[in-house]
């Protein structure tokens, strides 16, 4: 073997190198790397599905805070003027039904993400049992709301 062709040897493995190494780092540049560059209007790996998910369920969470707070503060001020005495109250009962039922969902989104145990499609279960939970609770509290 000349040492030319021994150049040749050593270079074609070194640039095979070279390009893998330029590929994995275009695919890292155009690839999200923080939550805030996920676009989930449409997600195309499982990272993103789990991240919009997680959104989804957070988005959820704001807004049954937001009616929760709403018939809570209600609620005080009708057991308020009605005089109602104390565990007898609405409000009460209803920050004991809120605090079990969270429990609940909790319980039941993990039981559903659990038979996916160890894979990366957990997070996309769990979050999406989470939102669709939290989504029905919220309607609840506002019949409650709408019904005082």
């Amino acid at each position: 073997m000349t040492p030319l062709q021994n150049k040749r040897t050593v270079t074609t493995p070194l640039m095979a190198a070279l390009v893998f190494a330029g590929a994995l780092f275009l695919a890292a540049v155009n690839t999200p790397t923080h939550a805030q560059d996920v676009d989930c209007t449409s997600p195309q790996t499982q990272m993103a599905m789990n991240i919009c998910s997680s959104r989804d369920a957070e988005t959820a969470d704001a807004v049954l805070n937001e009616i929760w707070s709403t018939l809570r503060a209600k609620t005080r001020a009708f057991d308020a003027d009605a005089n109602i005495p104390e565990g007898e109250r609405i409000s009460d009962q209803l920050l004991t039904a809120q605090r079990a039922w969270i429990q609940y969902r909790d319980g039941q989104c993990n039981a559903e993400g659990a038979q996916y145990y160890g894979g990366s499609i957990r997070p996309l279960i769990v979050n999406t049992c989470v939102t669709r939970m939290t989504e029905a609770r919220t309607q609840e509290l506002r019949t409650m709301l709408q019904e005082n």
